[in-house]
């Protein structure tokens, strides 16, 4: 309560002013937003459709390809199915933030569900629209002619979302280079604030936290650098798209997929361990309980880590930690250690990922959503639209004192 007293506090004497200019800037492109959100929604609608009629209208029967169709349409449809799932339930999730409804944010089920029947919706809106107006007979000149239309409207779409899109990018370019420098200001000047640097690959790869065949693409935002005593820490926004491939029937697929997107963060570790000790959320125990979901968590185990169990029943429910060296893995996760991470979860409310390799602390958080951003659909004139940003800034800054960084509280192991 005092911290966000503070945080009040500063806002009402250092920002408030610049945030009346910011809020008009907001209202001014309000509506092109909301456009460009409706025309993202479109674009996806029409795209499914042109695939759909073209399922439909092509003569697969004439070459003889009867079986064949139906397993290549239930393929088509099953990745169809997928991939519509995905777009709809990060769209879903962010709807739910822009509302602040934390609760529905942590009912996994309920989102699946709402994902659900928004997939069958869109999927049956786009299935109408290919079979009555594009599922014509394969080849006539009405054919052409329709599928010509209809990628011409798909081009249109996208070019439209990508222009009223733009209004937005700028209003958070604007954002972070009037507001966001101030806010890191306050809690330590030092800090050092690059809006297009971010944390190296090298980093990611290291932490052993997210497992990859290939990354496809790394990049990021917003990497914020500074010290504690003798170590340094940094931490920035990333999107990591990855390549996976796969061969079956003499046929190899590649698919691109998003491996990371959110906040991480690394620190010098002022404590020697020669081991590799990772700290995931804990979804087996979670939904199955945790006599069957440890069962199912000792699968995971890979390159040689081992999961660890430890006497913190409620520190278990929420972590699965897996471990080189069981030994030390129990000598870094002290009690004390365990309930500093306990307080860094409860505190940014999201899953939260922790590793512990080569002297260094990694961190990551993942977010559908800009954490360093507010909500375009909010008043920026109020303290509650920015406090998440507060919030979020002065964990990550805090975690240094949180764990103790810079104090010995063991020897060498």
């Amino acid at each position: 309560m005092e911290t966000n007293l503070k945080y009040k506090n500063h806002f009402d004497r250092q920002l408030a002013f610049n945030m009346i200019d910011i809020e008009a800037t907001r209202r001014k492109i309000i509506n092109k937003v909301i456009v460009a959100k409706l025309l993202n929604i479109a674009t996806v609608t029409v795209f499914l459709s042109i695939f759909m009629g073209f399922l439909n209208a092509f003569p697969f029967e004439e070459f003889g390809m009867a079986f064949i169709t139906y397993v290549f349409q239930g393929f088509f449809y099953l990745v169809l199915i997928i991939v519509v799932f995905g777009i709809l339930q990060k769209a879903i999730q962010y709807i739910l933030e822009i509302r602040g409804a934390k609760e529905l944010l942590e009912n996994k089920t309920r989102i699946y569900v709402y994902t659900a029947i928004a997939s069958i919706i869109t999927i049956s809106i786009a299935s109408v629209i290919g079979h009555f107006y594009l599922g014509v007979v394969f080849g006539t000149v009405m054919f052409f002619v329709r599928y010509i239309l209809a990628f011409a409207a798909l081009l249109f779409l996208a070019f439209l979302s990508y222009a009223f899109g733009s209004f937005e990018k700028e209003f958070i370019q604007n954002f972070k280079s009037e507001i966001l420098p101030k806010i890191l200001a306050f809690f330590n000047p030092a800090i050092k604030f690059d809006p297009n640097n971010f944390i190296k690959q090298a980093s990611f790869d290291e932490s052993c936290l997210f497992r990859h065949m290939e990354i496809y693409s790394y990049n990021g935002s917003d990497g914020v650098m500074g010290s504690y005593g003798e170590g340094n820490f940094e931490f920035s926004q990333l999107v990591v798209m990855q390549r996976t491939t796969s061969s079956s029937g003499g046929k190899t697929e590649t698919k691109i997929s998003e491996l990371f997107k959110g906040l991480f963060y690394v620190a010098d570790f002022n404590k020697t361990f020669s081991g590799r000790t990772v700290i995931f959320p804990d979804y087996a125990r979670q939904v199955l309980g945790m006599q069957f979901g440890e069962m199912l968590n000792r699968t995971f185990e890979f390159d040689n880590t081992h999961l660890v169990t430890l006497e913190d029943t409620e520190f278990e429910k929420q972590f699965a930690v897996y471990s080189t060296d069981q030994v030390e893995a129990r000598y870094i996760l002290s009690p004390f250690m365990i309930e500093r991470i306990k307080t860094i979860k409860s505190k940014l409310e999201k899953d939260t990922y922790f590793s512990f390799i080569n002297n260094k602390l990694y961190i990551a958080v993942p977010s559908d959503s800009d954490s360093l951003t507010p909500f375009i659909f909010h008043d920026m004139t109020n303290f509650e639209t920015i406090e998440p940003i507060y919030q979020i800034i002065g964990t990550l800054l805090d975690i240094s004192k949180d764990l103790q960084l810079n104090t010995r509280i063991w020897g060498k192991v």
